[in-house]
């Protein structure tokens, strides 16, 4: 961005997504990079990129024999998230998806 605006002052601040929202809302930051799904009134969202979700595991993990990992099978180990206050929607994100029986539901 910079070597196409030379111009263009930017100061990089680091914030979680929720935080990030009180800084656009208070006119403190003018854009915000995060995974966010909800963003409050006051505050537009655009999709810009898709990640693909991964799964991190030590060397040794059974994990490491298969070619991909079902979702029902990740339901059965222990894991840990982010901070809540860092990354909500994240982790309600994994949460949800680590509920096979409300997902699947018609």
């Amino acid at each position: 961005m910079q070597a196409r605006y030379p111009d263009l002052v930017i100061h990089q601040v680091e914030a979680g997504v929720p935080e990030q929202y009180q800084q656009l809302l208070d006119g403190r930051l003018d854009v915000g990079i995060g995974r966010a799904a909800f963003a409050p009134a006051g505050v537009a969202s655009f999709l810009f990129r898709e990640d693909p979700l991964g799964v991190l595991v030590p060397d040794g993990h059974r994990f490491t024999a298969l070619d991909g990992v079902p979702v029902a099978t990740l339901a059965q180990e222990p894991f840990l998230l982010a901070e809540d206050v860092r990354a909500p929607e994240f982790n309600q994100f994994v949460v949800e998806t680590e509920q096979p029986a409300e997902r699947d539901a018609p």
